[in-house]
């Protein structure tokens, strides 16, 4: 079997992508160390966090709402059929009763999923009815069903027929949280009900910085980590939540959707197929699905596709193939765009990206020994660490995110802290999730139990050995390299182990070809991924799309639109070894008025993505 390393090699000779520099941008030791990922996603827990991140909110820019916090879905009798009721605004909502363990017969329990249903403007019966779309954001932990409340109507738009297309089809779109997680039940909880000492939890991680932070900053995370995963590994009973929450778990709820929603339409249910999308963890997921049951997969579009044997291994060295690419495109897209344009480019016009990385670098080595004091009616420090988050959240959209970190960077330069301590707030916040817990958006906590169960026993391996793998792990990438491996460092001190658990075989040949997209410039899941898993699926296509960032969602592409659209509408796909160029860039967009407003659209889904999938693993916070 070749390696992964000639693998790429083997992938860039055959699709040659018009991209930059594929040498790793490397930081100095003394930077290498991130802030512990995990804390990251406290952000997404908080209603009242910086607007000028990625935008949190219950209403759109005219103020009308789009999701109603007081939909009561307790109130809504679970069934082990679809019961659909009317919610929030021209959607409807379901519980859905399944099995706790479908394999072992270890239990009578059972799991209510809750469910989101966006109907077709048409009805099922309708010839032009395509049938429901899954969908999934990502995580493990994001929460589906208020994805599809921020996107169903974008999504709806990309994925329906074009307007001189009389023929064209019409889906329903159906997401739903995950077993353990949001509005599901019973939900999984490390800290129980007490979430005052989740947010205190996070703010110690918060506080503690990286590995690197200090001579004692590797122990004391250590420590934090065997307390956190310990804790919910504990007192653990015979049919507890956290032993059913494998990813083969969630692939087989699928299938039951698929059948529940064919029963629903009173249609026969043995061939029913699945028609889903799915990003990051979710295109694990689809994955998943599609070794298990191949025969019943329709249409599967993977989105910015997972490794499954790294994740099996909780490895993910090949995951970060590509995250210095993406991180010196940072660096090169500034450059190019030029003073005022990015606010750290060259005032005298040198485009040179090897001064804007110097500057970079200048001003991180800067906050390490001299944070900025914030002198406001609520008073910040911004550090390095702060920092070193806000360029890690930056690789997943630099669309969006690219300009807001060079000016971050600019101002923090000449020692204004004003703007970054927007971005703290949240993070330092100890009332926003006592008072806003409807406005939680991912479940780190399921994501903790998900991962660790999905992957390998990791119990043996000891403080000494884990160093070993994260100073590895840091090498293949200094940006984030430590983050991925404090995923592993979680998963060393969780004991817990699953009812059941999907190993391989990943060789499949599912009922219809599956689409795989990948990014040129992927922080953590590399187009290689999408690449291998193609030829691990009879048929199936990799499609390539030359931008930086997580997943396609990072950057809009008329031409990747335009498969994902043919690819449901009609099961058509692109030609092998294609790439789709994109209509926008960091620091300027691209196109007419029609791609502008298509673009519009388009960031609506990635922002929401964000959100509530983050298309992260990260772990340890509240």
């Amino acid at each position: 079997m070749s390696s992964p390393k000639a693998e790429l090699q083997e992938l860039r000779s055959i699709l040659n992508p018009h991209v930059g520099s594929t040498g790793a941008t490397r930081f100095k030791s003394r930077y290498l160390l991130f802030l512990f990922a995990a804390l990251l996603s406290a952000m997404y827990h908080c209603a009242g966090r910086a607007q000028y991140l990625f935008p949190l909110t219950t209403r759109h820019e005219d103020g009308t709402v789009w999701y109603n916090p007081d939909f009561d879905w307790e109130a809504l009798k679970p069934s082990t059929s679809l019961q659909y009721a009317p919610c929030y605004d021209g959607y409807q909502c379901a519980r859905l009763t399944l099995p706790m363990d479908y394999w072992n017969g270890t239990t009578d329990a059972t799991v209510n999923l809750a469910l989101i249903k966006k109907p077709a403007i048409v009805p099922v019966d309708d010839p032009q009815y395509g049938g429901a779309v899954i969908m999934n954001p990502g995580g493990p932990g994001g929460h589906g069903v208020k994805f599809l409340l921020r996107v169903g109507e974008q999504v709806s738009n990309l994925l329906g027929p074009s307007s001189d297309d009389v023929e064209g089809k019409y889906f329903d779109l159906i997401s739903f949280d995950p077993r353990g997680v949001g509005l599901s039940t019973p939900n999984l909880a490390c800290f129980g009900k007490n979430s005052i000492l989740e947010q205190v939890w996070s703010i110690r991680n918060w506080e503690e910085g990286s590995f690197g932070t200090s001579d004692v900053a590797f122990g004391r995370l250590w420590a934090m980590s065997k307390a956190k995963s310990g804790s919910c590994a504990s007192n653990v009973k015979e049919h507890d939540i956290k032993r059913y929450v494998t990813t083969a778990y969630v692939a087989r709820d699928i299938l039951e959707i698929v059948e529940k929603h064919a029963e629903w339409r009173e249609k026969e249910t043995s061939d029913e197929k699945l028609l889903y999308w799915g990003f990051s963890y979710g295109t694990y997921i689809g994955e998943t699905f599609a070794a298990m049951y191949p025969h019943r997969v329709g249409r599967l579009v993977l989105d910015g596709v997972v490794d499954p044997i790294d994740n099996l291994q909780i490895a993910a060295f090949t995951d970060l193939s590509d995250t210095e690419k993406t991180m010196a495109s940072f660096y090169h897209s500034c450059a190019e765009a030029g003073y005022p344009t990015c606010a750290l480019a060259d005032p005298n016009n040198i485009t040179d990206p090897t001064l804007v990385r110097e500057r970079t670098l200048a001003v991180i080595e800067t906050l390490r020994y001299d944070p900025v004091a914030v002198i406001v009616p609520e008073p910040e420090v911004i550090t390095s660490n702060d920092l070193r988050m806000l360029i890690f959240l930056s690789l997943y959209h630099p669309v969006q995110m690219f300009p807001i970190l060079a000016k971050t960077l600019a101002d923090l330069e000449k020692g204004d802290g004003s703007g970054s301590s927007q971005m703290l707030r949240p993070y330092h916040d100890l009332t926003c999730r006592a008072t806003a817990s409807i406005d939680r958006v991912f479940d780190a906590d399921a994501q903790l139990a998900i991962t660790c169960s999905d992957g390998d026993d990791l119990t043996g391996y000891n403080r000494t050995q884990f160093a070993s793998f994260a100073e590895t792990l840091t090498e293949i990438s200094p940006t984030i390299g430590d983050i991925w491996a404090a995923l592993r460092m979680y998963c060393i001190h969780y004991p817990l182990r699953p009812q059941y658990r999907y190993t391989g075989p990943w060789e499949a040949s599912p009922a219809y070809p599956v689409l795989l997209i990948g990014n040129t410039m992927d922080p953590v899941t590399p187009a290689i991924n999408a690449y291998k898993m193609a030829k691990r699926m009879t048929d199936s296509i990799f499609l390539l799309q030359d931008s930086p960032g997580h997943t396609s969602l990072a950057a809009y592409s008329k031409c990747t639109t335009r498969y994902v659209k043919e690819y449901f509408q009609r099961g058509s796909l692109p030609l092998a070894n294609t790439t789709c160029e994109v209509e926008e860039k960091p620091f300027g967009l691209k196109g007419d008025a029609r791609q502008i407003a298509a673009h519009t659209q388009h960031m609506d889904i990635a922002d929401a993505f964000l959100e509530y999938g983050l298309g992260m693993r990260l772990l340890g916070s509240a």
